[in-house]
């Protein structure tokens, strides 16, 4: 059963009937057990899912509602609170959650697939789960299929618009639907203890760039790498290098981006401590 969120700030219950108040916008949970009430204190659709990470305050817009000045400084200081509290608590090897952005598209090359593969059943090995973009096609499939059958666990996360055109896998041992792009990708790094980014598309590269960007404003620690098969990501990285040189990128955040070229690599990367505390990303004339 489907829980769904309504775009004009109301919630119906999984059988359709009355609309209730929405609690808030974030993502809902997709699988509803029967017998379900909203807003009852076992009730998880409008909260996040690990504790601590809950946005007490004004609440946010819904899709069809507004930012308002105090709803920005609100989020971006209890999001700040609580990455800064991840960064502050990050202890080695205590990653369970492993977000792997990828493609919805398999690519031309069979490499791309068994990496994919490769990846997944040493992730299980090692103990951690999979956090993904909910869908069933291209690398996410691949990914999450193979997770499953090496007895992993499958946390999907997908938006409401996209579940049909990606396919949305509805066997994972998690399911949310979200009730848009924005919801998604903060859910994702909630959830999440380290991000991978896999060859992928547009997607997969604006996904990297702005967990990337959310760890050089100090919004979190943890950490990021990439798969360079067949030296997909090589081209990337030499524009960030270009950044670097440019004068637009310092040179420490280079370091923001752990790069691997085969899965056991990438996995002894992300064990790695973390980088030390970068330094502030503007200088005061610059504002």
């Amino acid at each position: 059963m489907l829980a769904q969120s309504c775009k004009h700030g109301t919630q119906q219950d999984e059988t359709g009937r009355s609309p209730l108040p929405c609690p808030s916008p974030t993502p809902t949970r997709a699988r509803v057990a029967e017998g379900h009430v909203h807003g009852a204190a076992s009730c998880r659709c409008a909260k996040p899912q690990r504790p601590g990470h809950e946005l007490a305050g004004p609440p946010l817009p819904s899709s069809c509602g507004l930012w308002t000045d105090q709803s920005r400084k609100h989020v971006f200081n209890t999001i700040t609170a609580l990455w800064m509290t991840d960064r502050d608590t990050y202890q080695e090897g205590a990653m369970p959650n492993l977000c792997i952005y990828c493609g919805s598209s398999s690519g031309f090359h069979p490499d791309y697939q068994h990496a994919a593969v490769e990846l997944a059943r040493l992730m299980v090995t090692q103990g951690w789960n999979l956090v993904y973009g909910g869908g069933s096609i291209g690398v996410m499939g691949i990914m999450a299929d193979a997770v499953m059958a090496a007895g992993g666990k499958v946390i999907g996360i997908i938006p409401e618009f996209l579940a049909t055109r990606e396919v949305m896998k509805d066997n994972c041992t998690e399911l949310f639907v979200t009730d848009s792009m924005h919801s998604r990708k903060r859910q994702m790094m909630e959830l999440s203890d380290a991000f991978v980014a896999l060859p992928g598309g547009y997607g997969t590269l604006e996904e990297l760039l702005e967990t990337m960007t959310w760890k050089q404003l100090g919004l979190h620690n943890k950490p990021i790498a990439v798969l360079n098969t067949r030296q997909f990501f090589t081209p990337l990285i030499g524009q960030i290098d270009h950044l670097v040189a440019e004068g637009f990128v310092r040179p420490e955040h280079r370091l923001l981006l752990r790069v691997a070229t085969t899965p056991v690599e990438l996995l002894e990367q992300l064990s790695l401590p973390p980088e030390p505390p970068l330094k502030k990303w503007f200088n005061t004339p610059e504002i």
